[in-house]
């Protein structure tokens, strides 16, 4: 099994539809995947979510663990026929899992010993949508993974935001995960046709060598069309950046 946290404190970099495509990309290929949803604003939840599954979240499964409140992980697991992939919803309650997560002796360690308990076991990868915060629930997702992409639109703005989220990955390998890495870097929302997106693609991929994918994840209208009709472009027929997802996920396997 691995998880892969999918984060950046920037928003809008598109991390949840890196999320959601890059599952149904590696559950395309035959790999057993489970999502998470950790982010309050529940984006993924409503893009894979099917009707009549119920209220259970992640924010519960925290709440339990950490109250040692008794629980199934199972019937937290949902899943999704269509994209062939296992999920766990968020809710609004998420916005208070920080302050939870620190009322906890291990507070950085409660999501590692949640997703590491036998049930999660049969996944080969478990993906974590992460909030777009460095916050006690995004370090939560770092300790808990084994590796972490990290998405990041070719602007300058978004580009300096990123020292800030590897400070946090080194310090979470120093206080309590030193097995963590980076998969990769992922440039999303890239609009090639200017010449400022090409040399911050130029300039990323001089700064940081091999860490940057050789996907590139172009600005198309596949991804809200995607969501919005709830499903992944992966099972969109002729999608583009379904195509595109599929070839980062074999980058992500390879690494």
């Amino acid at each position: 099994m691995k998880i892969l946290s999918i984060a950046n404190q920037k928003g809008g970099v598109g991390k949840t539809t890196s999320t959601v495509n890059l599952g149904a990309a590696l559950a395309s290929m035959g790999q057993r995947v489970c999502l998470v949803d950790l982010d309050s604003q529940r984006n993924l939840s409503r893009t894979v979510q099917v009707e009549g599954h119920g209220n259970r979240s992640i924010a519960d499964l925290i709440y339990n663990h950490v109250s040692g409140i008794g629980y199934d992980p199972c019937q937290y697991l949902l899943h999704n026929e269509k994209e062939k992939l296992d999920y766990i919803q968020a809710s609004t309650m998420l916005a208070t899992a920080p302050s939870i997560l620190a009322t906890s002796d291990n507070s950085n360690m409660v999501l590692s010993e949640i997703l590491h308990a036998p049930e999660f076991g049969q996944y080969d990868y478990i993906l974590i949508d992460c909030r777009p915060a460095l916050d006690l629930l995004t370090v939560n997702a770092l300790a808990a993974s084994d590796a972490v992409i990290v998405p990041v639109e070719p602007e300058s703005y978004a580009v300096d935001g990123l020292a800030d989220l590897f400070s946090t990955i080194e310090r979470t390998q120093k206080m309590v995960n030193p097995e963590l890495r980076v998969n990769g870097i992922l440039i999303t929302r890239a609009d090639s046709r200017r010449t400022l997106t090409r040399q911050m693609i130029d300039d990323l991929r001089e700064a940081f060598g091999a860490q940057v994918y050789k996907t590139v994840i172009p600005y198309l209208a596949d991804a809200a069309k995607a969501a919005n009709d709830q499903h992944s472009a992966v099972n969109m027929k002729g999608s583009r950046l379904g195509g595109l997802y599929l070839e980062l996920a074999k980058e992500v396997v390879a690494r």
